[in-house]
């Protein structure tokens, strides 16, 4: 903002106002009216168009129930438009992780579950992010020639 006042005629009611911009027209009593008489057309209209886009009464494609259209185009009843809805987003989701992703199941003994999610806790981890740091790890270690690689072994007390 400039800063700058000016002091404007109201084009609604004809009162002198202060204004903060060259471009006001309307003082704020004149402008709230306004804003209100637009917001109340525009639902009018709404409304209209609504009543004129029913259907009437259509037999649901999915169920065979008689339901009240409200949509031009409208196939099912809104149960059934609820559930379809439902199958579509699981049906994306499912096919975006099947194709970006592969699923790995990893077995451990019983009783160890709660242990590597303690540790994968303790050090601010998921088991994800445990999971690819060890994998990470892994990789790094067989990069290292074999001679190195036993020893890191012996020192970590692992045998591969």
């Amino acid at each position: 903002m400039n800063g700058m006042e000016y002091e404007v005629n109201c084009i609604g009611c004809g009162t002198s106002y202060i204004a903060h911009s060259s471009r006001d027209g309307y003082c704020p009593e004149c402008k709230a009216k306004r804003a209100a008489q637009t917001r109340h057309r525009y639902y009018e209209k709404r409304k209209h168009e609504q009543k004129e886009a029913k259907r009437g009464l259509v037999d649901c494609v999915i169920c065979g129930k008689l339901f009240n259209a409200v949509l031009s185009d409208q196939k099912r009843c809104p149960t059934c438009q609820l559930v379809h809805e439902r199958d579509i987003k699981r049906a994306n989701t499912i096919d975006y992780r099947r194709e970006r992703y592969d699923c790995i199941q990893v077995k451990v003994p019983k009783g160890e579950r709660e242990l590597i999610k303690q540790i994968a806790s303790d050090n601010g981890d998921t088991l994800q992010s445990l999971y690819t740091k060890g994998q990470k790890l892994y990789k790094a270690l067989y990069a290292l020639d074999q001679s190195d690689r036993d020893m890191i072994l012996d020192i970590l007390g692992v045998s591969l």
